[in-house]
């Protein structure tokens, strides 16, 4: 029989002592997950020898600014957590791993990097996300197990063209530190799937990118990227790209290759002229075009016959027109935060949509046609103009918002009395 030891609370004050705590196991050898997990523990004695057969230990939400628990005769250990304590370096004991497959040591205080770490040839995910992390040791190349590498949130500012010779990595994520550029070399990364490069400073992307073909999620959001690589319509795989909040001018044209994309995001573009780009994209289900300037609903919307969200807040909009009925898919509308004064029949069309968000618009009717649409169940009209409410009785909305309009006392009174109706005002 195979056991998971969960310890219960047998501690003094926030001290935890192993050998005390394992006074009445019989039989270590049927052991294999110990975990001390979220109890306010600041220190540990005693040993672990004595579970051999552990593949597991967790001890992760905690506040231990060391761990010195002797862990080089668990032959069988793959996977420590030490995530979120206050360890302000990597605890000598794992350097005696010698099977280890997994590490998480993010959210603590480490902001050293020790190329020990990369002698234990068998690692297969490396988690240190959330610290103080400057440099990345030249060393890392000596992992060719390596699949999964999560940096995030560090203060790392150049990206180590060794990370390139990790040519097993599917899964990298250096997002939230301070990167400017990016190696050419990335071209060697031919196995990942998923990168994270967003909230950088990053201003330049380099051609190689292109030939990833097994790249599935690109984020590159909240950088300073002006222009991307000609051929970035070669990422045929891609199914999510992230260009949120960075100084696009505009897409390369062989960006409507991109024909898997499920996901775009594009906010703060310094142009609305994408539509051969974006147009032909059939698979989109999610899209994000918030933060621009589009006056209207684009023509190019005809071919997004599979979209069910789409993000359209903080623009020039000002009539929701026909060309809405394109997005039969549609299910969830935000336009909160654009200057929608009138809402046409055209949107009765829409009778997959659940959601609608309106809010902080200049909104004084509200046609039945809007009302009734068979499906929304959650509606969202803060901060327009509107004095009076037709009647909601027999509409399939649930929730209301519609804090800060011109309703008359009235009116609040029939909405609050609709018990299928939960209204906030």
């Amino acid at each position: 029989m195979i056991l998971v030891f969960l310890l219960s609370l047998l501690y003094t004050n926030t001290h935890y002592n192993l050998d005390k705590s394992a006074e009445n196991i019989k039989d270590f050898s049927q052991i294999i997950e110990f975990s001390l997990k979220n109890k306010k523990i600041d220190s540990i004695s005693g040993r672990l020898d004595k579970f051999i057969n552990l593949k597991i230990l967790n001890i992760s939400g905690n506040n231990l600014s060391n761990f010195e628990v002797d862990l080089s005769k668990l032959d069988s250990l793959e996977l420590i957590d030490l995530s979120k304590n206050n360890l302000s370096k990597i605890p000598e004991s794992i350097f005696k791993c010698k099977n280890l497959k997994i590490i998480n040591l993010s959210g603590n205080k480490i902001d050293y990097l020790d190329p020990r770490l990369f002698k234990l040839s068998g690692l297969e995910k490396i988690i240190l996300s959330k610290n103080n992390i400057e440099d990345i040791s030249n060393d890392i190349q000596n992992i060719n197990t390596l699949y999964y590498l999560d940096l995030s949130e560090n203060k790392i500012k150049y990206f180590n063209i060794n990370i390139t010779k990790l040519t097993n990595i599917k899964y990298l994520d250096l997002s939230k530190n301070e990167i400017e550029s990016v190696p050419g070399s990335i071209v060697k990364l031919d196995k990942l799937t998923d990168l994270n490069l967003s909230d950088n400073y990053i201003y330049k992307i380099p051609d190689g990118i292109c030939n990833l073909g097994e790249l599935e999620t690109l984020d590159l959001s909240m950088n300073k990227i002006k222009t991307l690589p000609e051929n970035i319509g070669n990422l045929y795989n891609l199914k999510t790209f992230n260009l949120n909040d960075n100084l696009l001018e505009g897409l390369p044209g062989s960006f409507n290759k991109l024909k898997n994309l499920n996901a775009l995001f594009l906010s703060n573009l310094k142009t609305t002229e994408i539509g051969f780009q974006i147009g032909e994209l059939e698979n989109l289900i999610n899209l994000d075009l918030s933060n621009n300037s589009f006056s209207f609903f684009p023509e190019f919307f005809k071919n997004y016959i599979n979209l069910k969200y789409l993000i359209f807040r903080n623009n020039n909009i000002t009539v929701i027109d026909s060309n809405i009925c394109y997005l039969t898919s549609l299910e969830s509308l935000d336009l909160a935060k654009n200057m929608v004064d009138s809402i046409s029949a055209d949107i009765s069309c829409l009778n997959k949509v659940r959601i609608i968000n309106l809010n902080n618009n200049n909104i004084s009717v509200l046609p039945s046609y809007l009302l009734n649409l068979e499906n929304l169940s959650s509606l969202s009209l803060n901060e327009n103009v509107i004095e009076e409410v037709p009647d909601l009785t027999k509409t399939e909305i649930r929730i209301l918002q519609i804090r800060n309009n011109n309703l008359t006392k009235n009116t609040l009174l029939k909405l609050k009395d609709i018990k299928s109706l939960k209204v906030y005002y």
